[in-house]
């Protein structure tokens, strides 16, 4: 199968379900007869069946026919072989009808060309076996901030909320009496919390879990300032956050650390492959703009109206667009 063939049996089973966009409903009123280029003979291999004109050979076929199980366990018969032959005259039927109608340049169809070319022309440029324990551990010391450790603390937080039925002084009234129970011994945080906490860690007995000053999602910034201030074992006042009446319990602390190079050495692998995927991307664009004919109208580019998308378009297919243009590299060095 040609490489893009799989890409356009995918829009095709798209547009079935109904999901094809307004552009390719223009071009399937069209009456297109752009003819699929046909694979190089050297791809092509002995060919065994041909499809208007367009030659399936012995390549696919054997890709195709190494997946199937033989009937016998041993090797496909003749009915079986025609089945996978078959099986690749429809895919070629389908791949035909998709480039007539230009399902090319539905825009789920682009990204897997885009991908597929970036997958040939620039991600299979850098090798880990290019890469040189010497350049690895250059750019570990070069780069070191990004493979330290930032000191954390553990906590376990009781919340008592101010509510409809709940004044604000009853609130800290009864944060204060906890308190006051648990001063006597901390070893109770837990079972405590479980029964009068009123935050989301409360079947956790409370557990925040490590948190370093940058915080976490959810987790109010006056807590993580509050619990760095305190020593490991310290049990808090009641204080208050716009959530309500806090008590917590520091258990532990971790200082900053920064990782050795042995042990960081596949982190930073995968940083320095990025890099240098990422400057291989801008290389090549670069080249294709600088041979292409790019207008741009400004006017109109900023006249459009843009809605929000419930998910980002732009980039490779399940891949984002970070800055400079270049894509996410995360699935290219897997």
């Amino acid at each position: 199968m040609r490489i893009w063939q799989l890409g356009f049996v995918t829009s095709l089973a798209l547009t079935a379900c109904g999901e094809e966009t307004k552009e390719t409903k223009t071009e399937t009123k069209k009456e297109v007869t752009a003819e699929a280029p046909a694979a190089s003979e050297e791809d092509v291999g002995e060919v065994l069946a041909r499809v208007n004109d367009v030659a399936i050979g012995s390549k696919d076929f054997e890709r195709a026919a190494s997946r199937k199980i033989p009937a016998d366990g041993k090797s496909l018969s003749l009915e079986e072989r025609k089945e996978v032959l078959d099986q690749l005259i429809s895919e070629e039927l389908l791949y035909q009808k998709a480039y007539e109608r230009q399902l090319f340049r539905d825009p789920k169809v682009k990204k897997v060309m885009m991908n597929a070319l970036l997958r040939e022309d620039v991600y299979k440029s850098v090798k880990n076996s290019d890469i040189t324990d010497e350049e690895l551990e250059a750019y570990y010391n070069e780069h070191i901030d990004e493979f330290s450790l930032p000191e954390k603390v553990q906590f376990s937080r009781i919340l008592i909320k101010v509510k409809a039925d709940r004044s604000k002084e009853e609130a800290k009234a009864e944060a204060d009496r906890i308190r006051g129970q648990l001063s006597k011994n901390t070893s109770l945080f837990k079972e405590v919390a479980e029964k009068t906490s009123e935050g989301p860690y409360r079947r956790r007995g409370g557990d925040v879990g490590f948190v370093s000053e940058k915080g976490k999602p959810g987790l109010d910034t006056e807590l993580i300032t509050k619990a760095f201030a305190m020593k490991k074992g310290q049990l808090s006042d009641a204080f208050e956050t716009k959530e309500g009446y806090n008590i917590i319990l520091l258990k532990e602390r971790r200082a900053a650390q920064v990782r050795s190079f042995k042990t960081a050495q596949g982190t930073v692998m995968r940083k320095m492959k990025n890099a240098k995927i990422s400057a291989h991307y801008e290389n090549y664009t670069g080249e294709l703009r600088s041979t292409a004919s790019v207008s741009v109208d400004e006017e109109k580019l900023k006249a459009i109206e843009i809605k929000s998308s419930p998910r980002p378009s732009l980039g490779m297919p399940g891949m984002g667009m970070p800055k400079k243009g270049a894509p996410s590299l995360k699935k290219a060095v897997e």
